[in-house]
């Protein structure tokens, strides 16, 4: 991976720019780990199974089965198994807090967490500080503290390029356009998107394409132009026909296809690609809050549609699963 010297130039020019080559912000040791936890959310699933910041994700088991423990060796394992196994059964994690090894066990919910790839020494230093002026900015967005803290995480993305960790460089682009997109910088999200998308085109990884692209789809529905997300959801199907057809990373791109097209009053198709959705939930993660949030959409297809009669059938089915599941009956 060739990152040109201009760039890597700018990078170190913008880190001392802010102190972190100086050493004006201290962060914590760096981790030879591959997934750390960030935050937490108070009351979540995972706050309630124990998991804290600062936990080293070892490795996981879907409880119930007879597989062994899978490492868990990357950010972009994290995103395959909070998609394609967390709606399939209760995950048991295998954690790393303060030295001590212990295990936490997570419903098929939303979990309420957030983690970081692994990052040493300026790149990790980069992401810390970039947070914090980013968080602690109460100018708001575009601010001059919140712009030095973005072009921290941008310059740490060309780094790790540089240092050959592509996907802390995936990751970090992401999660940028991420505060850009959150903050309503449309633009500055739609550049920081590219960079990742770059990178996973450079890196020839599937799974790292479609999260890309499904952010680009969430981009554009933000803004309200629902052809472009329905395209870049399309896109994000095509990217992840390789990791199966029966999937549940392609049912969640189909999903979402299907609520922008339903938005759009293209009920048709947004039929269709509830269909697939749900039939790919079904078989693979049946009675899931995944499941019940497809027959939900198609019950409203099927609403608008006309036929009041399946519409009925599909949101008692929704609202069944979800009695079961002890959730609100509301998606």
């Amino acid at each position: 991976m060739r990152v040109h010297a201009i760039d890597l130039v700018t990078a170190a020019l913008a880190l001392v720019a802010v102190g972190v080559l100086a050493g004006a912000e201290e962060v914590a040791p760096a981790t030879t780990a591959d997934v750390v936890v960030t935050d937490v959310e108070e009351g979540s699933a995972a706050a309630r199974a124990g998991l804290r910041p600062d936990d080293v994700v070892l490795s996981w088991t879907l409880v119930g089965s007879s597989g062994e423990p899978e490492v868990l060796g990357s950010i972009l394992d994290w995103w395959w198994l909070t998609v394609e196994q967390r709606p399939r059964g209760v995950v048991r994690l295998e954690v790393d807090g303060c030295g001590e090894t212990r295990n936490v066990e997570l419903a098929p919910s939303s979990w309420g967490v957030a983690v970081r790839p692994q990052m040493e020494g300026k790149l990790l230093e980069a992401w810390a500080v970039g947070r914090r002026l980013m968080d602690s900015s109460g100018e708001g967005p575009g601010s001059e503290r919140s712009e030095r803290g973005a072009e921290l995480w941008r310059v740490g993305g060309l780094l790790a390029q540089a240092e050959g960790n592509w996907q802390a460089a995936w990751w970090l682009f992401l999660s940028l356009g991420n505060r850009r997109a959150d903050a309503g910088e449309w633009e500055a999200a739609r550049q920081a998107y590219e960079k990742s998308l770059e990178v996973a085109e450079e890196n020839h990884h599937d799974l790292a394409r479609v999260e890309v692209w499904l952010e680009f789809g969430d981009l554009a529905r933000l803004q309200e132009d629902l052809a472009a997300a329905t395209a870049a959801y399309r896109t994000a199907s095509e990217a992840a026909r390789p990791l199966g057809e029966e999937s549940l990373v392609m049912a969640r791109c189909q999903h979402l296809a299907g609520r922008t097209q339903r938005l759009a009053g293209e009920l048709e198709a947004a039929a269709a690609s509830y269909g697939e959705a749900l039939a790919i939930r079904s078989s693979q993660a049946p009675a899931s809050f995944e499941h019940a949030e497809t027959l939900m959409g198609l019950s409203g297809v099927a609403a608008q549609l006309g036929d009041d009669t399946r519409a009925a059938e599909l949101q008692e089915w929704a609202m069944a699963i979800l009695r079961q599941l002890g959730a609100p009956t509301s998606l």
